[in-house]
């Protein structure tokens, strides 16, 4: 069955069932019930932070669930400590919204079971009970409930559907340096929310054990497929994010307050990173190379480093912050100890900070470069590019370090003759640039 025809006909069951209570109760006793599931959704919130930490702390098989889950989820990975914390975190949110919609629907029954009868007992349904007054307040009673149980349900299933996909991405990321021929790993690039990843050749026969992940990814894949785009879930969402947020609140170890969208935001960022940095290489190294469609490739790196970009921008302050403090360990992911990195990557990972991570304009500007060379080809075409357009690409290029180290000494592309003072233009109108940085996209471009 749709999903968001689940949510449907969870919200209306609720209401029905609501309304034709309130109805039966009348007036008085349909708000006594509706203060009761206020209560309990009120102790099921305080409960919950308490009631994880509990759970987590149930000792299997000689170890506490939360080092069994991260044992689990990272088998096999060498992944850094501080991003299996990381991820950890993430777990025990997820855990908290389940734990609340179990101890909410349990204080619900209990409330209705032993407190109802009581209470009413004092609480009178009066001569004139006023059955449509309690109609609508059960109506209201069951509107609320569904959106107590949906808005959690529905932005759970997608946060968990990001959070498989990243995962699968990264554990599967971390065999790469193991691969002997870079050739048999074909690593497919992130689209959104949807991500896939095969192995090819002997290397990935020999890939090793990539965790529970992608198993789990493949179990719920079809499931959570297009969730995000139910309108029904689209709506709930939209009126119900911060009810989410604040039930998903929690403190990381340094005291921050951090949510499950924005730590599911930073792990697909570095899940993008861990796939996608030794991809951009693969790409720039081929740029130069006589038999490859250059306006293609420079397409292809296009699309992949905007598509870092954006997921980089969805993050807010306190997001970048998370990242900014997680990139040691990234580093350590996407390049581990012993493997044969070339240097422009390594120099490229030493200087990484968050803020050479603005990566939406260089990857157009590789865009705009792959319609500037069909533009070449084109004999038909009486301009090749404008100076505005050859000027955000040199800016683009100059302001993003983490992109021009991974290049080095490369050259990404051999303008034509007929438009070298213009880029040679543009270079020079950069301000404050200096002449190293002047020679290097001189080099780029083949200006000398």
């Amino acid at each position: 069955m749709d999903f968001g025809l689940i949510i449907i006909s969870l919200t209306v069951a609720c209401a029905l069932i609501g309304g034709l209570l309130g109805l039966i109760r009348g007036q008085n006793r349909a708000i006594l019930r509706l203060i009761l599931v206020i209560a309990s959704v009120v102790a099921a919130f305080m409960l919950r932070e308490t009631i994880v930490d509990l759970i987590l702390g149930i000792e299997i098989q000689g170890q506490t669930l939360s080092a069994f889950i991260n044992d689990t989820l990272v088998n096999g990975a060498s992944i850094p400590q501080e991003l299996v914390n990381f991820i950890n975190m993430i777990i025990e949110m997820l855990i908290m919204v389940i734990v609340f919609l179990v101890v909410f629907g349990v204080l619900s029954f209990l409330t209705w079971l032993i407190l109802f009868p009581i209470l009413k007992i004092f609480v009178k349904k009066g001569k004139k009970k006023h059955a449509l007054v309690g109609l609508g307040v059960g109506i209201l009673q069951g509107l609320l409930v569904a959106f107590l149980i949906c808005v959690p349900v529905t932005e759970f299933v997608g946060q968990f559907a990001k959070i498989s996909g990243a995962l699968a991405d990264m554990t599967a990321g971390t065999e790469q340096a193991a691969v002997e021929d870079v050739s048999d790993l074909s690593l497919l690039s992130s689209d959104g929310d949807k991500y896939a990843i095969t192995l090819e050749g002997e290397g990935g026969e020999q890939g090793g054990d990539q965790g529970m992940m992608p198993d789990i990814q493949n179990l719920f894949g079809d499931t959570m497929k297009d969730v995000g785009e139910s309108p029904v879930v689209k709506f709930y969402n939209s009126i119900g994010g911060w009810y989410f947020e604040m039930l998903t609140t929690v403190e990381d170890t340094n005291g921050n307050k951090v949510t499950l969208e924005g730590t599911t935001n930073v792990l697909v960022v570095i899940s993008n990173l861990t796939v996608e940095v030794l991809n951009i290489e693969e790409s720039v190294k081929d740029l130069s190379d006589p038999e490859t469609d250059a306006s293609t490739r420079l397409s292809a790196v296009g699309d992949i480093l905007v598509n870092i970009g954006n997921t980089v921008n969805q993050l807010d302050e306190s997001g970048e912050q998370m990242l900014d403090e997680l990139l040691d360990g990234v580093k350590e992911l996407i390049v581990p100890e012993g493997s044969d990195t070339s240097p422009e990557v390594k120099a490229a990972l030493d200087n990484l900070k968050v803020e050479n991570l603005k990566l939406e304009s260089v990857g157009n500007a590789f865009h705009a470069l792959s319609n500037y060379v069909d533009n070449v080809e084109d004999p038909e075409a009486e301009v090749h590019i404008t100076e505005d357009d050859a000027e955000a690409i040199v800016v683009a290029l100059h302001d993003n370090t983490f992109i021009l180290d991974i290049i080095g000494e490369a050259q990404i592309v051999e303008i034509d003759s007929t438009d070298k003072e213009t880029f040679t233009q543009a270079i020079d109108g950069i301000e404050d640039i200096s002449a190293e940085e002047k020679e290097k996209l001189y080099n780029l471009f083949n200006l000398k």
